[in-house]
């Protein structure tokens, strides 16, 4: 695999003979496989940018160990993973970066539009909008602040402001959530977001209490 054939010779000679290194070895191998093969095809699935946190994960756990300490019998193993993950970790990002830089097209982005969810009357509730891919697949995202407070609960709508007909997306629990627009539903007609205060009487339809709507990015 790209990267390892360069790794000090203690570290191979150590893989060579540690079956539980070649164990660890094998499973980063096929990931970077996995990668390869999403960068080659990208029918098989739609690559996205991992969230910070992600990257931060791995270094926090590549950096859970003395930073420079000789290689001993109850280290050797961390110390080799370390050095192989830190190899197979700069492929696959540098693999994504490379599918993510050449492979963008209209009908699958990689990067979300966005639009600005704006309060209704009295309300305050504002945020923003957020929509990833496209039909069928396409995700809805929303990013809330200032919720007017009341009884029941926040409901997610996407609305046909033409005819009125209004599709519900799911409940909005806290600031943030994500919803996936049903497969076959035309964004076109429904180009509204509507975001509603519900009474938990049992009654699917839309309270008609609307705090914020805006339009679908």
């Amino acid at each position: 695999m790209a990267g390892v054939d360069h790794a000090p010779g203690e570290v191979l000679s150590h893989v060579a003979e540690c079956s539980a290194c070649r164990d660890d070895l094998d499973i980063i191998q096929r990931t970077r496989a996995a990668g390869d093969l999403l960068r080659r095809d990208p029918s098989v699935s739609s690559l996205s940018s991992p969230p910070p946190q992600v990257w931060e994960a791995i270094q926090r756990e590549l950096a859970a160990d003395d930073t420079v300490v000789p290689l001993a019998p109850r280290r050797t193993r961390r110390v080799a993973w370390a050095w192989v993950a830190a190899a197979v970790v700069g492929a696959v990002l540098g693999s994504a970066i490379t599918w993510a830089a050449t492979h963008r097209s209209d009908s699958a982005s990689l990067s979300a539009a966005t639009s600005e969810l704006v309060p209704l009357g009295q309300h305050r509730t504002r945020g923003t909008i957020s929509l990833t891919g496209s039909q069928p697949g396409a995700q809805l995202s929303l990013d809330v602040s200032g919720i007017d407070p009341g009884p029941g609960f926040v409901e997610v709508w996407l609305l046909d402001a033409k005819t009125g007909g209004m599709v519900a997306l799911g409940v909005l629990d806290g600031d943030r959530g994500s919803y996936a627009v049903p497969p076959g539903l035309d964004l076109t007609a429904y180009d509204q977001v509507d975001v509603s205060r519900e009474p938990y009487d049992g009654n699917p339809a839309h309270s008609k209490v609307s705090l914020a709507r805006g339009r679908v990015p």
